[in-house]
C-alpha cells in the first residue's frame, strides 16, 4: 500500500524529486570543493614554512628519524651498487663512473678529477656497461636497443715490426687503421712502415682507415704542413674509394682485387661497399679515406689548464685542415682527452674513438669506434696489438 502511494505521490509531484536531486548534488559538490580548497591551504602553507611545517604534523624526533631513514636507505644502495661492481672485476675507476652519472672521472697521478658533463654534445645511447670486453677478445653487448654489431679492426704502425699479412688477413679482423705518423715537437714525423703496410693491406684486400698520433700542440703553419703529408702519403699509396679501403696496385677504385669466386674485397669483408649497382666503383677515383687524430693522454693533468687552449686549438685546426681536402675524420682519445685535455665541444661534429682500456665503455658522450685492448693478439703481427670495435648501430 505504501510503495502505491510512494510512486503515486512520486507520478504527482516530478518537480520534488528533482530538487532533492539537485540538493545532493549541490551538496556533494561544495564538499568537493571544500575539500580541493582545504588540500590547497596545506599544500601551500607546507611548502612556505618547510620544515616548520613539518613539525605541525610531525615531532622533531619522527623528522629526524624519516631523515636517518632515507640516508640509510640511499648508503645502502650505493654500498650494494658498490660491492657487486667490485665483485664482478670492475675496477675502482670504473665503478665510480657507473655511480656518478653526471660526472666524467678522470684519474691521473693517482687523483681522481670530476668534471661536468656538456650538455650541448651528443649523448651516448647506449646506457654505461652495456658494451663490454671481459676476455681482451671479444666485445659483447648486453642490451637489445638499439640493435648493435660489431666491426673488429686493429691499429698497426712501425711498432709492429713486419708484419705477416697473410694471416693477418684470415684473422677475425676486417679492417687496419695504419699509423701514417706522428705529430711531435712541432713536426710530424712519417711511420717507417707506412708505405709497405698500405701495399700489403692493398694485395690482402684489407680496408684502411689513416691514424695521426697527435703529442704535442702545434703552430698553423706545422698543422697545415701535416695535413699537406698526409694528403700526400695517402695518394702515392693507394688509399682511396668509400671508407677509405685500401685500392690495390694501381691506386684507383678501377683495381679492386678479386678472388676465384670473383668477389672483391668489399664483398668479403663486412662493412664494405666499394662496388656500386652497376658493378663500377661507387666512389669517384679523388674520394678520400678516414683520419683519426688519435691525441696522447698528458701526464699532469693539474698542469694541464693553461694548455687546454693550445690542445684544443691544434686538434679543431687540424680537424678543418684535413677536412677541407676531402678527408673523413674522427677524434681519437681517452676518457680525460674529451674531459680534460681539449674544449669538446670544439670538436663536437666529429665522429669519437675512445680510448679506454677498462672492461666496458663507461662514457657519456656518443662514440664511434672503441679501442678495448692495448695488449691484443693478431696471427701474423708480432708482440701485442691495439684493438677496437667499430660500433655498427641498427645493424645485425
Amino acid at each position: 500500500m505504501d510503495r502505491k502511494n510512494n510512486k503515486k505521490d512520486e507520478t504527482s509531484n516530478p518537480n520534488r524529486v528533482r530538487t532533492a536531486y539537485l540538493w545532493n548534488i549541490i551538496f556533494l559538490s561544495a564538499l568537493t570543493i571544500l575539500s580541493l580548497v582545504f588540500a590547497l591551504f596545506v599544500f601551500f602553507r607546507l611548502r612556505t614554512r618547510g620544515t616548520d611545517g613539518l613539525r605541525k604534523m610531525y615531532s622533531d624526533a619522527q623528522i629526524r628519524k624519516i631523515r636517518e631513514d632515507a640516508a640509510e636507505r640511499e648508503r645502502q644502495v650505493m654500498l650494494a651498487k658498490m660491492q657487486n661492481a667490485l665483485e664482478s672485476g670492475k675496477g675502482t675507476t670504473l665503478m665510480l663512473r657507473e655511480a656518478f652519472t653526471d660526472r666524467i672521472i678522470v684519474v691521473s697521478e693517482g687523483k681522481y678529477y670530476f668534471y661536468p658533463v656538456d650538455e650541448n654534445v651528443e649523448k651516448n645511447p647506449i646506457p654505461s656497461g652495456m658494451i663490454s670486453c671481459e676476455d681482451g677478445k671479444t666485445v659483447e653487448y648486453s642490451g637489445t636497443y638499439p640493435e648493435m654489431s660489431f666491426l673488429y679492426g686493429a691499429l698497426i704502425s712501425d711498432d709492429n715490426g713486419r708484419i705477416d699479412w697473410g694471416r693477418l688477413a684470415a684473422s677475425d679482423i676486417s679492417e687496419v687503421t695504419i699509423r701514417a705518423g706522428t705529430l711531435k715537437s712541432k713536426k710530424f714525423s712519417a711511420d717507417g712502415q707506412f708505405e709497405r703496410n698500405c701495399r700489403k693491406a692493398g694485395e690482402n684486400n684489407i680496408p684502411v682507415m689513416i691514424c695521426v698520433e697527435v703529442e704535442d700542440p702545434s703552430g698553423q703553419d706545422v698543422i697545415a704542413e701535416t695535413a699537406d703529408r698526409i694528403e700526400k702519403m695517402a695518394a702515392e699509396n693507394g688509399l682511396s674509394a668509400v671508407a677509405g679501403f685500401v685500392s690495390g696496385d694501381s691506386g684507383t677504385a678501377d683495381s679492386a682485387a678479386s678472388d676465384s669466386s670473383g668477389k672483391t674485397a668489399a664483398e668479403e669483408k663486412p662493412g664494405a661497399s666499394r662496388v656500386g649497382t652497376d658493378g663500377e666503383p661507387a666512389a669517384p677515383e679523388d674520394s678520400k679515406p678516414t683520419v683519426v687524430l688519435r691525441i696522447r693522454n698528458v701526464e699532469k693533468l693539474a698542469e694541464n689548464e693553461k694548455d687546454r687552449g693550445k690542445w684544443t686549438e691544434t686538434v679543431s685546426s687540424l680537424c678543418g685542415e684535413l677536412e677541407a681536402r676531402g678527408f673523413r675524420v674522427m677524434v681519437g682519445g681517452s676518457i680525460q682527452t674529451f674531459a680534460a685535455q681539449i674544449d669538446i665541444s670544439e670538436i663536437a661534429g666529429y665522429d669519437r674513438w675512445l680510448v679506454d682500456h677498462e672492461m666496458s665503455v663507461s662514457f657519456p658522450y656518443s662514440i664511434s669506434c672503441w679501442e678495448y685492448t692495448r695488449d691484443g693478439r693478431l696471427g701474423g703481427v708480432p708482440g701485442e696489438s691495439l684493438l677496437y670495435a667499430k660500433f655498427l648501430i641498427g645493424e645485425q
